[in-house]
């Protein structure tokens, strides 16, 4: 599923805006007829969550069904074309319905997905789309939910509310753009890239591609154009059955890397015959990533992470898509001097990876297996979770700020149903993408840690001082070192510290320091950088988090999980001065 794009043969109309919208708390709107039209909706935004928008009490928990309903017109210039309607992400259930005709179903709230409805979209008349969302959560879905209480994770945690696997809040609704868009009846369908650096001082590049079409395509025209709009290569291709594939060598290219962020474009003309028919545009990237000698190597390079675990998480609109939200991020990483960040704890939006290949971070992609009880885990949680690992990898394949995808976060790994599933999940990512390297995000203790082994990479979320011997941050600094050192004895993987941090109050204050305080804050991240620092075998630190974010409510929790070092609003703390002093003296220019 290409991302949708503008250009002579291709065109766009997002439904962005007012939506009519209807809760369906006892599951009747499919008796009641809802899927043709509602009558009786409220107004609201999308994309945006449904939760936060209203003064509505119920609302702003309620996690069941609800109805959408938009009207919108399409050009008849548009009649003769193939007509796609693309869903960017609704949470976590949907289904769809077109002028009455049942369209088809998703189960998955963060990887687009899309249907063809050429033959029943009206081109001379009003169009009705109606989307029915489900967002309740099951042992059977990913992430997983509504679990009876002693198959719990953390009994700090069970009583939350509402009652979700995750501590953060699961925004419901159409969190991102929907889009209508038409292509040619002959069209490129895919296209899957692959980049290497290779050549003396590893300076030589070369793209590898693939690209699948529809079978009337006869043969496709390949150009890589550099910024300066000069054609480096081109080629011509004969395609068989859909498809064709081969390699681009590049000269001295310039490689794309932190900070210098270079974006060939790679245009693509479908033929069919001698005529033009279609054509895509996709940036590339060119740099290689691999795990060697316990160390994490970008074009040939030893590289250290430094950045942040992150949420989409904003006021009013909960997950919902925002650029101007979107840029202030970057801004801040930027000024702190971060390079990288997980998408914790689910893949970003899609326009998330593309500002992140435009400005050169580094990306950790993440599936939402966040916090899984193996103990409750099915035949259709595992279907789920390798579904949406497939989904992740074909739609971030090509982005080249994605250097590892992380399939899971905290699961119970300890746990002897751990094993099997996980060592299934390790060689089926590796059957779905070999150029990057994998990895798991572990909270488990080193002796007890089950799966580690069967990845490149090894996660790890720490809180000593916080969850553990809080407020004693000298006796957390000799826990902490000893568990780093337990792990990679154990496993001799190169470790990231993917989580770590402390809540504070913006605002409150203590000398000496004390928990909650933007100084313990400050402090105990320092701790952690000098600990992080002093080991050869870590190769990033990812503080927990960029921003404070919505949680459930729960006793633990002050109004929002506060271990952002900037608050919601994206204001600083204390820590957030810390930590641009700390990396400012390890930015890659």
């Amino acid at each position: 599923m290409l991302y949708p794009i503008e250009n002579r043969y291709r065109t766009i109309k997002k439904l962005d805006g007012f939506w009519h919208f209807k809760i369906d708390e006892k599951d009747q709107g499919k008796e009641k007829g809802w899927s043709t039209g509602i009558t009786d909706g409220i107004l609201l935004a999308v994309p945006a969550s449904w939760n936060d928008q209203t003064q509505d009490e119920f609302l702003r928990t309620y996690l069941g069904s609800g109805w959408y309903e938009k009207r919108f017109w399409l050009s008849p210039f548009w009649k003769n074309d193939e007509i796609k309607s693309r869903f960017e992400g609704i949470n976590y259930r949907a289904e769809i319905w077109l002028n009455g005709n049942y369209v088809g179903k998703h189960d998955g709230g963060f990887t687009p997905f899309e249907f063809d409805i050429s033959n029943i979209v009206e081109t001379e008349a009003e169009n009705i789309l109606i989307v029915r969302v489900d967002c309740k959560l099951s042992e059977n879905t990913v992430p997983m939910g509504n679990l009876p209480v002693e198959l719990g994770i953390d009994d700090d945690f069970k009583n939350k509310y509402p009652s979700t696997s995750g501590d953060f809040f699961p925004y419901a609704g159409i969190n991102r753009s929907v889009i209508i868009y038409n292509r040619p009846r002959n069209a490129i369908q895919d296209i899957t890239l692959n980049t290497k650096v290779v050549g003396e001082d590893n300076r030589d590049g070369i793209v590898s591609y693939e690209i699948f079409t529809s079978p009337g395509i006869s043969r496709c025209e390949i150009s890589l154009i550099d910024q300066k709009m000069n054609k480096i290569k081109e080629k011509e291709l004969i395609c068989s059955e859909g498809k064709a594939k081969g390699n681009l060598t590049v000269k001295t290219p310039n490689l794309w890397n932190v900070g210098h962020p270079y974006l060939y474009s790679l245009q693509i003309k479908a033929l069919c015959g001698n005529n033009v028919v279609d054509e895509y545009a996709l940036q590339v990237g060119i740099r290689e990533v691999k795990v060697q000698d316990g160390q994490l190597l970008l074009n040939g390079k030893p590289i250290f992470l430094q950045g942040f675990a992150r949420h989409e998480d904003f006021h009013i609109i909960g997950r919902g898509t925002s650029h101007a939200v979107m840029i202030k991020d970057y801004e801040l990483m930027k000024w702190t001097g971060a390079n990288s960040f997980r998408t914790s704890h689910y893949p970003y939006s899609t326009e998330q990876m593309q500002l992140a290949d435009c400005l050169g971070f580094l990306v950790i992609d993440e599936v939402p297996a966040v916090s899984l009880a193996m103990r409750s885990v099915t035949e259709k949680t595992l279907h789920s979770h390798k579904r949406q690992l497939k989904e992740m990898i074909e739609r971030d394949k090509n982005h080249p700020s994605v250097i590892a995808w992380s399939v899971a976060n905290e699961a119970d790994t300890w746990r002897e149903e751990a094993k099997g599933y996980f060592a299934e999940i390790a060689d089926y990512i590796k059957e779905l993408d070999s150029s990057r390297p994998n990895m798991i995000v572990s909270d488990s203790l080193p002796d007890r840690e089950l799966v580690a082994q069967h990845f490149d990479l090894l996660g790890i979320n720490c809180y000593f001082g916080w969850y553990q011997f809080p407020g004693q941050l000298k006796k957390a600094e000799e826990e902490l070192s000893y568990y780093l050192d337990s792990f990679y004895e154990k496993f001799q993987k190169p470790i990231i510290v993917a989580e770590f941090g402390a809540d504070s109050i913006p605002g409150l204050h203590s000398d000496p320091a004390e928990m909650f305080t933007e100084e313990y804050q400050a402090k105990l991240i320092k701790m952690y950088d000098r600990i992080i620092k002093s080991k050869p075998y870590i190769i990033g630190e990812h503080i927990w988090n960029l921003t404070d974010f919505k949680t459930q409510q729960l006793p633990l929790r002050v109004f929002y999980n506060r271990k952002g070092v900037f608050t919601r609003d994206r204001q600083p703390k204390m820590a957030a001065h810390l930590v641009r002093e700390l990396w400012k003296k390890n930015k890659i220019e």
